[in-house]
């Protein structure tokens, strides 16, 4: 879908943690992200503010709503922002996808709701503060 929106990017997808990918590859317009821990989110926030990428972070909590939210560098909004001492205390919390897994539940949610959440992140996308993000930036 992203590649139909703005042919004229690069996408690239990494299935790793976000700091095993060099700092080079993550050089572009914007990194789009759907993780399950908030570590991971910390992670790409600060990668995000020293690259002075935007970023879409969503995800899909287990009620089953599904968000999305940008965050622009230099623009006084960032994921800890909003955080609280609870946040920082499950940083180490971890939901993995495995629905056999023992060290927590999963959000058991289905593909649908994660076609949903690639979806706003591309409505995101293509709006402002974010306009001109494939549109031969880079």
């Amino acid at each position: 879908m992203l590649r139909a929106c703005a042919p004229d990017i690069a996408v690239d997808m990494y299935d790793c943690p976000i700091e095993a990918v060099p700092l080079g590859k993550l050089r572009g317009c914007a990194i789009l992200s759907c993780v399950d821990n908030r570590s991971a989110r910390q992670s790409i926030n600060r990668i995000a503010a020293r690259l002075g990428l935007p970023w879409i972070d969503s995800g899909i909590d287990r009620a089953g709503s599904v968000r999305a939210r940008v965050y622009v560098p230099d623009s006084g909004d960032c994921v800890e922002c909003s955080w609280g001492e609870r946040d920082y205390a499950l940083l180490s919390q971890r939901l993995p996808c495995n629905p056999t897994s023992s060290a927590a539940p999963s959000t058991a949610a289905p593909i649908e709701l994660g076609s949903i959440a690639a979806g706003l992140q591309i409505a995101l996308l293509k709006k402002s503060p974010l306009r001109g993000i494939g549109r031969g930036r880079g």
